[in-house]
C-alpha cells in the first residue's frame, strides 16, 4: 500500500478529481473550459486564474485555497 500523492502536502488537483470519480471532459464543460486547458492545469502546464479557481472549487466543493494549493499555486 502506499501514500497518496500530495503537493504541497494538499492532495494533488488530479487526485481531487479522482476521489470524486468526476471526468475532466465533463468537469471542464461544467465550469465552462476545454478539457485541454484544464488537462493543462492539472499536469502543470497552465496556471489556475482566480475565475476558474472559484468555479472548480465550487465543482469539488471545497475552499478556493485548498483548490490552489493542490495546483500548486499560492495566494498571497
Amino acid at each position: 500500500m502506499h501514500d497518496s500523492p500530495t503537493c504541497n502536502g494538499s492532495p494533488c488537483l488530479r487526485e481531487l478529481f479522482d476521489q470524486r470519480g468526476l471526468k475532466l471532459t465533463w468537469a471542464a464543460e461544467q465550469v465552462g473550459i476545454s478539457r485541454s486547458y484544464l488537462s493543462s492545469i492539472v499536469h502543470g502546464r497552465r496556471r489556475l486564474t482566480p475565475p476558474t479557481a472559484a468555479r472548480l472549487s465550487t465543482l469539488l466543493g471545497i475552499p478556493e485555497d485548498e483548490l490552489m494549493a493542490a495546483a500548486g499555486e499560492r495566494q498571497p
